[in-house]
C-alpha cells in the first residue's frame, strides 16, 4: 500500500526522529523536503504578516520550527545516503565550498541500490 505525500512528512518527523539507522527512498527524501519547504514558506508568511501588525517575533516562529526538524533532517540525509550505499560521512561534501551543496543535491537524485546492502533491505 502506498503512503499519502503527507504521511512521510509525519514519518520522518515522529517516527524517525533520532533513527540513523536504515535506508530512506527518494519518494520519502523528496516529500519530506517538499512539505518541509511549504510548511516554512506558511510559517515564514505568518512572521511576515505578524511583524507587520507590530509584533516583532514574527521572524522567530520558523526559527523554532527549523530548530525543531534540523535533527530529523539530518537523520533522513543519512538514511538516503545509505540508500544509495554510502557511509553517512559523505554529508560533510556539504563543506566543499561553491559545489558541494550540488554534489549531495545530485546524490539525493541517485536511484536506490537495488535489494539489500549493508545498511538495510530494499524498500520500494
Amino acid at each position: 500500500m502506498r503512503k499519502s505525500p503527507l504521511a512521510w512528512y509525519t514519518d520522518v518527523l515522529f517516527n524517525n526522529y533520532f533513527n540513523y539507522s536504515g535506508r530512506a527512498s527518494r519518494r520519502e527524501f523528496w516529500w519530506y523536503y517538499l512539505f518541509n519547504l511549504i510548511f516554512l514558506g506558511v510559517l515564514f508568511f505568518i512572521g511576515y504578516t505578524l511583524d507587520n501588525t507590530g509584533i516583532s517575533y514574527g521572524f522567530y516562529i520558523p526559527c523554532v520550527y527549523v530548530l525543531a526538524t534540523i535533527i530529523p533532517s539530518i537523520t533522513l540525509k543519512v538514511r538516503r545516503l545509505h540508500d544509495i550505499g554510502l557511509s553517512a560521512w559523505y554529508l560533510f561534501i556539504w563543506c566543499i565550498p561553491y559545489i558541494g551543496g550540488f554534489i549531495l543535491f545530485v546524490m539525493y537524485c541517485i536511484p536506490s541500490e537495488k535489494g539489500d546492502n549493508k545498511y538495510g533491505a530494499y524498500s520500494i
